[in-house]
Order: structure tokens, then C-alpha cells, then sequence
């Protein structure tokens, strides 16, 4: 018998190379980046889309609210005569100074008398039987809108950065007038304007210079007041945060076309809505 041979046998075994291992690493960086370039892409481009469905959901809140209660200015149902558009902010005695924007531009204030309330009887119980108070002293019957500037952050950005406004819903009645009751309706708010229209649709309240709102406009007052029949209102909203791949240097306008707000050259994205809406009540 032949002796078994159990000499190993050898095998033609190659590991990778150094280029090899290179290659591999380079192909592994680059899908890993790209995968990661990806992931970025989607998730800035749906913040963005949250931030824009945010900011459309803003100017429909502001919108609706300012236009149904606006259409309801000068109610009179009680047959108080003082019904309708009140003084502008200067000679409102309770109501501290805002930013240095436009009074005429940015502030809206009217009272109605929507009756209804029943009086107090002498034991301070309510007479359901009464039809109502005669006059301007139920909730919601004396009515602001306004724009007041949120707290500064800390510590403040660099420029271009800006603050922004809250739209204000201003209760000033709300059971006692010298307690007013505010409501922020949105925020993020960078421009509110009001444009007061006569019965043959001229303006009331006509710019000194179209195109420059920081020259103000000149306070309604005394009979225009009750001459007051259509009111244009434009509302500019920005995103809460920026979106760096965009400049915003816009102007917007409101219906007469006039500006009531330039972008600064920031990153927020804004969008204006606006609208003529008709008191129902004026003239009646």
C-alpha cells in the first residue's frame, strides 16, 4: 500500500487590494452622501410646505374674522345712534402707543348694537323678558383690530431681521370699557391696511404719497366717520422660519395700490390676501 501524501495543498487565495479597498470606500462615501442630500432635499422642502400651509391658514383666520364682524359695523339694532366706526388710536385715551406704524393704516375700530342683553333687575338677577339694553354695553358690541409687536427675541439676529406683529382682536366693552379684553387671532403679521370707502366708492382717506406708507394718511373723523360704506382690507403673513434658498425682496399693495409693505431682503416667505368688503349697515 501506497503511504497517504497529507502534504497541504496550496490554493491560488488573493485579499483585496489597497485600491480596491479605496474604490470601495469612495462608491460607499458618494452613495452615502447622496442618500443623505436626499433625506435633506424632502425634509426642507416639506418644512417648507407646513411653513406655507401655516402661513395660508393665517390669512384665512385673519380674514375671516375681520370680515364677518366688519360687516356687522354700525349694527343698530336697539337704535343707538352712536352705532358705527369710532375715533382712530390717538384719542382713544386707554390705549397705549404701538410701534411707530401708520394709525389710519393698521387700526381698525367700530361698535354695534347687537340688543338682545337683557337688563339687570334691581336684585341683580336677569330679566329674561327684557329685549334688550338700548345701547353699546353688551360683549362684542365695541370692537378693535390692531396690530401689536411681539416680544423681541434674545439675544436680537442680525439685520436684515425684523419683528413681527400679532393681529389683535380687541374686546374694549367685555362687560367694563375700562378693562379691554384682547384675543390674538395669528401671528406673524408684517402688514395690516385698511382703506375707507365713500357710497360712490372714493377714498376717504387719501394717501399724501401712494408709494411710501411711512408718510401715514390722515385721521377719519367727524361725519366721514358715518360716510364710511366699503373698507379694502390687505393683510400681509410671513412663514415662522426662513427658508435660506429664498430672497424676499417683494412689494406688496393693497387694492388701490398703494404699498403697505416692502421685504427687507430676508428669507421668509409671505403672501398678501386681500379684500373690499361692504358694511351692511351703513346708511341705514
Amino acid at each position: 500500500m501506497h503511504a497517504m501524501n497529507f502534504r497541504p495543498v496550496k490554493r491560488n487565495i488573493h485579499g483585496f487590494s489597497l485600491v480596491e479597498l479605496m474604490i470601495v470606500v469612495l462608491l460607499t462615501g458618494i452613495a452615502v452622501i447622496a442618500i443623505y442630500r436626499g433625506y435633506t432635499a424632502i425634509s426642507v422642502s416639506t418644512d417648507t410646505q407646513e411653513q406655507v400651509i401655516e402661513l395660508q391658514q393665517n390669512l384665512r383666520i385673519g380674514m375671516y374674522w375681520l370680515e364677518k364682524e366688519l360687516r356687522r359695523a354700525g349694527m343698530n339694532e336697539e337704535e343707538d345712534e352712536n352705532a358705527g366706526f369710532r375715533l382712530k388710536k390717538e384719542e382713544l385715551s386707554h390705549d397705549p402707543p404701538d410701534p411707530p406704524l401708520s394709525p389710519a393704516h393698521n387700526y381698525l375700530s367700530f361698535t354695534m348694537d347687537m340688543g338682545g342683553g337683557a337688563a339687570a333687575t334691581p336684585d341683580q338677577t336677569w330679566n329674561p323678558g327684557d329685549p334688550g339694553d338700548s345701547g353699546l354695553t353688551d360683549d362684542d358690541e365695541w370692537l378693535t383690530y390692531k396690530l401689536v409687536a411681539s416680544p423681541l427675541p434674545s439675544p436680537v439676529p442680525p439685520a436684515p431681521w425684523t419683528n413681527f406683529f400679532n393681529l389683535v382682536r380687541t374686546d374694549e366693552n367685555n362687560g367694563n370699557p375700562d378693562s379691554p379684553s384682547d384675543m390674538i387671532l395669528i401671528s406673524n403679521v408684517d402688514a395690516l391696511n385698511f382703506v375707507y370707502l365713500d357710497e360712490d366708492g372714493q377714498d376717504l382717506d387719501p394717501d399724501t404719497s401712494p408709494n411710501d406708507p411711512a408718510t401715514g394718511r390722515s385721521i377719519i373723523t367727524g361725519n366721514d366717520l358715518d360716510r364710511i360704506h366699503t373698507v379694502e382690507v390687505a393683510l400681509v403673513v410671513r412663514t415662522t422660519n426662513e427658508d435660506f434658498r429664498y430672497t424676499n425682496n417683494d412689494e406688496y399693495r393693497n387694492l388701490q395700490g398703494s404699498l403697505i409693505y416692502q421685504a427687507p431682503g430676508d428669507h421668509f416667505r409671505r403672501r398678501l390676501a386681500a379684500k373690499k368688503i361692504k358694511i351692511r349697515n351703513a346708511g341705514l
